[in-house]
């Protein structure tokens, strides 16, 4: 059955690319497969690439390097602090029951409102750029990936649109519950 890994966060999209590379070179090199889609969505706009033996290659080192392409990594950033500042105000209460808004603007630089880079270890920011991002829906990264690799699974695979097909479509989440991006994300991504 078609499996869509979806990877969360800085460990989740190293796996996710270690994931790739061990695929590539069990199916020959062939990639993508028609059966899984691998989806990685992170704060941080840096990603790895995987050499040779697993290697991680250094910034500038390409040759023979795996990386995620365009719609296996997604990238879900920009600054938060704005949206921060409209639930310490009242406004967007279903977020405001588990946001410590006041706290992190009075408590955190500028700079760590940014998500360019990263959660910063904070587990409600990368909860919290889920529910940015999901905002506005038509918008959202999140949301039209996963509706476009399902769309494609569907099509490359019509076994796939009988019910009892898609009752055992298997995802595997892979995240660190140790970070912010991956810790924050994991339970909203798996509701999705």
């Amino acid at each position: 059955m078609p499996v869509p890994p979806r990877p969360l966060g800085g460990t989740g999209t190293l796996v996710a690319t270690y994931i790739k590379k061990e695929l590539m070179e069990t199916s020959g090199g062939r990639w993508p497969l028609k059966e899984v889609k691998v989806i990685a969505f992170d704060t941080d706009t840096r990603q790895p690439q995987i050499g040779g033996q697993g290697q991680i290659r250094q910034v500038g080192q390409s040759t023979g390097a795996v990386r995620l392409e365009s719609g296996e990594f997604v990238p879900v950033t920009g600054s938060v602090k704005q949206l921060m500042k409209d639930v310490a105000a009242g406004m967007y209460p279903h977020i405001g029951k588990w946001l410590l808004a006041e706290f992190y603007l009075n408590n955190l630089s500028d700079k760590m409102f940014n998500l360019n880079e990263g959660a910063g270890q904070f587990r409600q920011f990368g909860r919290l750029a889920i529910f940015r991002d999901l905002a506005t829906p038509s918008q959202s990264a999140i949301y039209n990936i996963l509706n476009d690799a399902l769309v494609r699974l569907s099509r490359d695979n019509p076994a796939l649109t009988s019910l009892p097909a898609l009752t055992s479509l298997q995802v595997f989440i892979v995240a660190s519950l140790a970070g912010g991006t991956g810790a924050g994300m994991f339970a909203d991504i798996a509701y999705l």
